[in-house]
């Protein structure tokens, strides 16, 4: 068993376990909120990645820790994937009416309060969503969708080859990542001034990607 120190969970990563096991234990279906707990599935509490982690009961985390052949670390893990099949077909469903950068600017501009009580994620939502700035990348409709079909890329080209991942949990963190990187509330509030370089901010981590190192090495090739 690993001696490295056990890693606490943060309530963004809590959120996305409780999110991905829709709001019961993922393996037997308890949907008593008291019994929820986080598990490690390879064992090393200091693994904290969300491929690792998963949301049981206290019953089935028991089970699995116990390490007996009922719950197997392979069972978990594909377990794991077909909660990620399961998201991904939902929020293949949800894009037909809905932008990625559009939906994840709730979460950038802190419009929930979020709290724990033990291990359980409540969420309300406190104000509606205001009209972007004037001068924002969000009031110009050609910056917007510009924006969204990198994000989209950039998420696409992160997820490739990796199934078990979570399409929605991807995409919120390049949103998030793109704001705090131009100090900004979210993607939609950056000034549009700064359209270049939102560009080619995002250029730089898509060719940065193995699909995108993939991708200049063919066009290297045809010249």
């Amino acid at each position: 068993m690993s001696k490295l120190p056990r890693k606490n969970l943060t309530v963004l990563q809590r959120k996305e376990l409780q999110q991905e096991a829709g709001s019961k234990c993922a393996w037997c279906g308890d949907e008593n909120a008291e019994g929820w707990e986080f598990h490690h599935i390879d064992g090393r509490p200091e693994n904290t990645v969300n491929e690792n982690l998963i949301m049981l009961c206290g019953k089935c985390h028991n089970i699995a820790e116990a390490n007996n052949g009922k719950i197997t670390i392979d069972d978990l893990y594909q377990r794991k994937r077909e909660l990620a099949a399961q998201r991904r077909a939902s929020w293949g469903q949800h894009e037909k009416t809905a932008s990625p950068i559009i939906e994840d600017s709730i979460i950038a501009t802190g419009n929930s309060q979020c709290s724990f009580t033990q291990n359980i994620y409540t969420a309300k939502q406190t104000s509606p969503r205001v009209s972007p700035a004037p001068d924002s990348i969000g009031s110009n409709a050609e910056a917007r969708n510009k924006i969204n079909l990198m994000i989209r890329k950039l998420g696409d080209y992160r997820l490739k080859g990796h199934p078990e991942r979570n399409g929605k949990s991807v995409f919120a963190a390049i949103n998030r990542d793109v704001a705090k990187h131009f100090e900004a509330t979210s993607v939609l509030a950056i000034s549009i001034s700064k359209l270049d370089d939102v560009i080619a901010y995002l250029q730089k981590k898509i060719d940065n990607t193995m699909q995108g190192r993939i991708n200049r090495g063919r066009r290297g090739n045809q010249r």
